[in-house]
């Protein structure tokens, strides 16, 4: 069977040949924080900040990420973003 072709597994979703499956960072989220009985909109804002940080820091996946990178994200929130509300809001 060629490399690229999917097969079924037990679970019955498709996954490729010769590959590992293991689910992705935001569905993994919204499952971990649903089980623990989250709302749903508590569960949007977690998810809508780790898209956020992750685009920032250029996809990275966030187990790769350490006190710098949050420390860097968070001073953009900080400087920059302050900055482009304060050119938005009326004074």
């Amino acid at each position: 069977m060629p490399p690229d072709t999917e097969t079924p597994t037990q679970s019955g979703v498709n996954s490729r040949e010769g590959q590992h499956h293991s689910p992705k960072l935001l569905e993994s989220l919204r499952h971990a924080l649903y089980v623990q009985h989250y709302s749903n909109r508590t569960i949007d804002t977690y998810c809508s900040w780790i898209r956020r940080i992750v685009r920032f820091h250029n996809l990275r996946h966030p187990k790769k990420m350490g006190e710098t990178e949050i420390n860097a994200f968070l001073t953009h929130l900080a400087v920059e973003e302050k900055a482009l509300l304060a050119c938005l809001l009326p004074v």
